[in-house]
């Protein structure tokens, strides 16, 4: 039963957050996490955060806010993250007792359906706020430049035998 439910709370962390790191490419760009990350990350998917600028053609304003909304929907999303964690534990005891109280476990269910419902909102207003600091062009630029980050992806990591 354990297994279960760690299995869940992995999926409850890992489709919401590769949902988010896809549509928007990736996670704010910066160094590792935990590791004294600076805010106004190194790099912008693989790419110089100079020479990013000059190939989307945006300003140092426009950079700016875009990794200034990054930096949110990061503190958002590992909020959201946390959130989820305990509400699955919490539905995982739940679901530990014998007699399962039917009404806590629907209530709990709810809650998490509307910590992901939120989390979707808030990555809706970020898609909407790109839009609002880039033209069209910029635009399409930026999310051609995530899409041929995410391609590499692969090539980068090893590969395990069996696989």
């Amino acid at each position: 039963m354990r297994r279960v439910i760690l299995m869940a709370i992995i999926l409850a962390f890992a489709l919401p957050a590769a949902q988010l790191a896809v549509a928007q490419g990736g996670p704010p760009p910066g160094g590792p996490r935990g590791q004294g990350r600076v805010l106004g990350p190194q790099s912008w998917f693989g790419v110089g955060r100079e020479s990013a600028r000059q190939r989307l053609g945006i300003t140092r304003e426009q950079q700016e806010q875009i990794e200034a909304l990054w930096a949110q929907m990061d503190q958002a999303r590992r909020e959201n993250m946390q959130r989820l964690g305990a509400l699955y534990m919490e539905l995982g005891k739940a679901y530990d007792a014998f007699e399962v109280d039917d009404a806590q476990i629907r209530r709990i269910r709810r809650q998490i359906l509307q910590t992901h419902k939120e989390g979707l909102e808030r990555f809706s207003q970020s898609e909407d706020r790109l839009r609002s600091i880039l033209t069209r062009e910029q635009f399409g630029k930026l999310k051609t430049m995530m899409r041929d980050m995410w391609q590499r992806m692969p090539e980068r990591r090893p590969r395990r035998e069996g696989r």
